[in-house]
């Protein structure tokens, strides 16, 4: 194990060319886990949610999660699934699809306006269901690494050599101090096993930035750039050495951004020269209109001499 591992590692320095990569929603948007706790699958705008199971945090007093809670929810089908594609498809990998925060499932579990006001009225109980949570996502993982045999990564889209990538989409809303006492010391408690954490959130979360960079086993931030300040961002992630850089889903650009999505990768290349590591990660529309960004930022890294040979 220690040897392929190794090989992984070594295949950051030929730039990820050769790291085909599958991902599936095997823990990815928060209601899959609120599912498998016994919330209702309800569709908002046509895209499958959970209704909360609990609007009170007192509903909360005695319940227990399931256990082995791979077999709730959707999860027997996800599984089921992937041991069908691993069948045909043997020697593609698979990276889980983006982690949710323990925060981001609790307030899915817990009606997100009684979860915010717990953290005022009821700490030490939205902290028993955040523990909860966070155990149930670790026994998850470990039933995902044991039964799937062509486990790339604990990301998505992208392959990483170690660690484990995570949304943590609350992060938005959250302030500093709240971030702190509610959603760090679980996110660590998974970084710890995995041997690092990779941070995203949809939209803006600047003013958090600095207590997420302080997390233990903290990696990188995938910053979004069209909400949050790159330049700040690549700071608090110099001293560890690499952030991610997306031109976004189409959904997730900002509507009043002017610029191009190559000059806003010559921006944050030109920054991060000589500072630290970029893994671009690039969209299309099509696949022919995103090979062609991801040649025009691959040469534009060649030219500024940091393109990994």
């Amino acid at each position: 194990m220690a040897d392929e591992w190794n090989a992984r590692i070594e295949r950051i320095h030929e730039g990820y060319n050769d790291v085909p990569l599958t991902h599936c929603d095997f823990s990815g948007t928060a209601w899959l886990m609120s599912l498998a706790y016994g919330c209702e699958l309800i569709k908002i705008d046509g895209r499958i949610n959970a209704e909360p199971l609990f609007r009170d945090i007192d509903e909360l007093d005695g319940f227990a999660p399931p256990q082995r809670i791979w077999e709730y929810g959707v999860y027997p089908v996800i599984f089921e699934r992937l041991a069908e594609f691993h069948r045909r498809w043997p020697h593609t990998e698979f990276g889980n699809s983006d982690n949710q925060s323990p925060n981001d499932v609790a307030t899915c579990i817990l009606h997100s306006e009684a979860a915010m006001m717990a953290m005022f009225e009821a700490p030490e109980k939205l902290h028993r269901l955040l523990d909860m949570v966070t155990t149930s996502m670790l026994e998850l993982h470990r039933h995902f690494e044991a039964t799937v045999p062509n486990l790339a990564c604990m990301c998505p889209e992208y392959w990483i050599p170690y660690g484990i990538h995570f949304s943590d989409d609350n992060a938005a809303f959250l302030s500093p101090a709240t971030y702190e006492e509610f959603a760090r010391p679980y996110v660590e408690r998974l970084g710890e096993v995995y041997g690092g954490v990779h941070y995203h959130c949809c939209m803006g979360y600047a003013q958090s930035l600095d207590v997420m960079a302080a997390t233990k086993g903290f990696m990188c931030f995938d910053p979004q750039v069209d909400y949050n300040p790159m330049d700040k961002a690549i700071d608090l992630c110099e001293q560890y050495g690499a952030i991610w850089l997306f031109n976004n889903d189409p959904w997730q650009k900002h509507p009043e951004r002017t610029a191009s999505d190559i000059d806003t990768f010559r921006r944050g290349l030109d920054a991060a020269a000589d500072r630290i590591g970029v893994a671009a990660c690039i969209w299309g529309n099509t696949r022919d209109e995103a090979v062609a960004l991801a040649e025009q930022v691959r040469d534009l890294a060649a030219s500024l001499d940091i393109l990994a040979e």
